[in-house]
This record gives C-alpha cells, structure tokens and sequence, in this order.
C-alpha cells in the first residue's frame, strides 16, 4: 500500500500498473498498460487500487429501466394472467433508477458516500425500505406497487451486478452488503463527466438492444401507464362537460 493525500484519486491505463512514490509530494508515477485501473486514497490515507472499475461494465439509467419492465411484465403475466397496467409501471421505473438516486448525487456532487454503489446499493437499505413499505401498505393496490418497487429495485442491482460476474471479479459486488464489506472511496465527479467518459463496451450494447426490445414489449402490452392516464384523463374530462338539458 502507498500513502496519499485524502479523497485523492485518479484513474489510469493499466492492469499492472507499475507505482513508484516520491517522498517529496507523495505523488505516486502510474506506468500505463492495457486497461483501466481505479485509484482510490480513503481517509486513512491509503491507495487503494481497483481494476476496470467504474467505467468499465456500467449498465445505464435506460437499460436499467428495461430489464425492470421486461422482468415486470413477465412477473405480471405469472401473477394475475395479464399484461401491467397503471401505476405499477411507474412504480417499477422508479424502482430501477432508485439505488441511483441516492448514491450518484450523494457520492459525486455532494461526496457523503464513499462510493456511487454503497448505500443505496446495500441490499440492507433494500431489506429496510421493503419492510417499511410492507408495513405501511396494506391495500391490494398498494401492495401491487410495493412488488413493482421491490422488482424495480432488485432488478437495478442485479444489473449493475453482471458485469462484475461474468468477469469473475466478485470482489466488485462488495457494495451489495456494505457496509459491511468496503467500496471505493473518494468517488467525486459530475454526472456530465461521467457521460462524457463513457466507452462503447459489450454490456452497454446489450444495454441499449434491451432498451429497443423493451420498448416493443410495451406497445405491445398496451403501453401501460401511459394509456391509463390519458384514459382516466378523457373521464375527467367527460365528467366535467356540461350535459345537454342541464
């Protein structure tokens, strides 16, 4: 392990990168090699190296929402024998985005997490935030949201989860029990640069083909969601019109 200065990272090409330190500004020399390895200093100071992480096997807002769908509606047709309809959909999207919401702003903009997968990730927030919703929701109809969320949910890290398994490197799935097993640490960036560095990779491709097949498999469910509340808006506008006579 080399020291560093605190929240210092960096990211550099190598898969065995070469590190010398300067004892002068504890600088550390990164020789480049073939991929992308992720540099890390926690609050202790310590250099932490991660390899082909986070840019690498990045599964992205569109694709996780889906997956979620396409999981959904499967699970709709299994459930009740017919295709989602209503609020669940936007429940299910809300759940597939949701580990992001919390982690993304609260790591890179505001650096309160140590990671862009920590809390949010954890499958304890998982476990509490279905407990409460158990808890709080007992009508048929909220519960049919709740299963939506919870799918939404634990399909967005069962997909940030691929990469790290196909490769083999199980240590990067360390962020679905934190904390109780580390992350990365000084994940600070803006979402702009995030995009801007992103690379066309194998998952992205699936990504993006999963996105299209999505797409079709709502129309053809009848675009839930989306139909529902135009439907419910011609009712109200129907019931507001005045009638002939009155």
């Amino acid at each position: 392990m080399l020291t560093c200065p605190v929240n210092r990272r960096r990211s550099i090409l190598s898969t065995a990168a070469v590190l010398t330190n300067s004892e002068r500004d504890r600088t550390p020399l990164l020789v480049k090699a073939r991929s992308m390895t992720y540099i890390s200093c926690s609050r202790t100071n310590t250099v932490r190296i991660y390899v082909n992480r986070p840019t690498d096997a990045q599964m992205l807002p569109w694709a996780h929402a889906a997956v979620g769908y396409l999981l959904y509606s499967v699970y709709s047709r299994w459930r009740v024998g017919r295709p989602p309809v209503g609020l669940t959909v936007y429940a299910v999207g809300l759940g597939t985005q949701f580990p992001d919401l919390i982690d993304k702003p609260l790591a890179w903009s505001f650096a309160v997490l140590p990671y862009g997968r920590s809390l949010g990730h954890s499958l304890f927030t998982l476990g509490v935030l279905l407990l409460v919703l158990r808890v709080t929701f007992r009508y048929l109809d909220q519960k049919a949201l709740s299963a939506a969320f919870g799918l939404g949910y634990v399909s967005h890290l069962f997909g940030d989860g691929i990469g790290a398994i196909v490769s083999g490197d199980f240590g990067g799935l360390g962020y679905l029990l934190w904390p109780v097993t580390d992350v990365p640490s000084g994940d600070t960036r803006s979402f702009v640069e995030f995009f801007l560095a992103l690379e066309p990779t194998p998952l992205m491709l699936v990504g993006f083909v999963l996105t299209i097949v999505a797409g079709v498999v709502w129309v053809y469910d009848g675009m839930p969601g989306v139909k529902d509340l135009y439907a419910q808006y011609r009712r109200d506008m129907d019931d507001t019109e005045p009638q002939i006579g009155d």
